[in-house]
């Protein structure tokens, strides 16, 4: 019965952010909210909604992940980063964070080789191609970034 009413409300929000709140349990109830909720089984993310812009929070996430195996420790950054990045940093800077073992990165540059979107991962109202709401079919292609992200490992704090 909740989660029809949760469905309903995220099917009839008028902008993406608010059907994005809408996924989320109310903590109170009640005129005034004042009586706490025993259906509050998905409450919403406060710490995250609050501090995902932060390059700590992004670690963080990015560490405790669905693939956090992708992570490599860079022994030699001018050959597995690229320019720009090199650029960006400088030789000596990376050369002496890899020599303490505090250059870490992911290179998702197998993506890059991908021509179409294999598993239609977008939600229907992103993916929406056709008149009928069905799914894009597999031969109208969507396309990926191929990042690189690159941490330096501080061992004298805890973030």
């Amino acid at each position: 019965m909740a989660l029809n009413k949760v469905m309903k409300d995220v099917d009839n929000a008028d902008s993406k952010e608010i059907a994005y709140k809408s996924c989320f349990t109310k903590e109170k109830i009640g005129i005034g909210g004042i009586i706490p909720n025993p259906l509050n089984f998905l409450p919403e993310p406060t710490y995250a909604m609050e501090n995902w812009k932060k390059d700590t929070e992004f670690a963080r996430q990015f560490f405790n992940g669905v693939n956090p195996v992708m992570i490599e420790v860079a022994n030699d950054p001018l050959r597995q980063l690229p320019k720009s990045m090199i650029n960006h940093f400088g030789e000596k800077k990376l050369k002496e964070l890899a020599e303490k073992n505090q250059l870490l990165f992911v290179s998702y540059d197998d993506l890059a080789d991908l021509n179409v979107n294999p598993h239609q991962s977008f939600p229907l109202p992103i993916n929406n191609e056709s008149a009928n709401r069905e799914p894009a079919p597999q031969d109208h292609p969507k396309y990926f970034y191929a990042p690189i992200v690159t941490f330096i490992y501080d061992y004298g704090t805890n973030e």
